[in-house]
């Protein structure tokens, strides 16, 4: 994203200062000053997208433990995994359940469970949702006692989430002394 926006910024930058001294067009403010708000802007706006997106993936992942526990508990109570997650489907996680309705969507369309996980995988870019999703894809297809692997998937994720939100946590105030 950097070499992007760096080569935004330096061609912005040029552009408005050739088009002043060249083509005398006129600017607000001198060239320099228009020069270094547009590198500012190619900075600003697409780190404002990347922070947004990194929040989105976050509030999924902060959801995936939840909806795991929810998908282990209707398969305990008799469901098939396929069914267990069109139910996860129509309860609130957050921006997870957007994706778990798309889900849904694509297996009434007559996809299999393992091409729904893989496309899940594809649109939620994280390392949690990644492990998630894959390990539920070959859960499914090896069948078998499904709920255990459900609850041994289901903690792996959790602790395996608690461990990024206090590593996080733990660097914050190092990240913030930097800056």
């Amino acid at each position: 994203m950097y070499g992007v926006t760096s080569t935004c910024a330096s061609v912005a930058a040029v552009v408005l200062v050739v088009a002043n001294y060249e083509y005398g067009v006129p600017l607000p403010y001198p060239a320099p000053t228009m020069a270094t708000l547009a590198a500012i802007g190619c900075f600003v706006f697409p780190g404002l997208a990347e922070r947004s997106y990194n929040k989105w993936v976050t509030r999924i992942d902060d959801n995936i433990p939840n909806m795991l526990s929810d998908v282990a508990s209707s398969v305990r109570s008799g469901f098939n995994i396929i069914r267990a997650m069109e139910i996860a489907a129509d309860s609130d996680y957050g921006p997870l359940t957007e994706q778990l309705r798309m889900d849904k969507i694509q297996l009434s369309w007559g996809r299999t469970f393992e091409q729904v996980m893989e496309n899940q995988v594809r649109r939620v870019d994280s390392q949690l949702a990644k492990r998630t999703f894959s390990s539920l894809a070959q859960a499914s297809e090896s069948g078998g006692n499904i709920e255990d692997v459900l609850d041994a998937i289901q903690r792996h994720t959790t602790d395996r989430h608690q461990i990024q939100k206090e590593t996080r946590n733990a660097l914050r105030p190092y990240i913030s002394t930097v800056y």
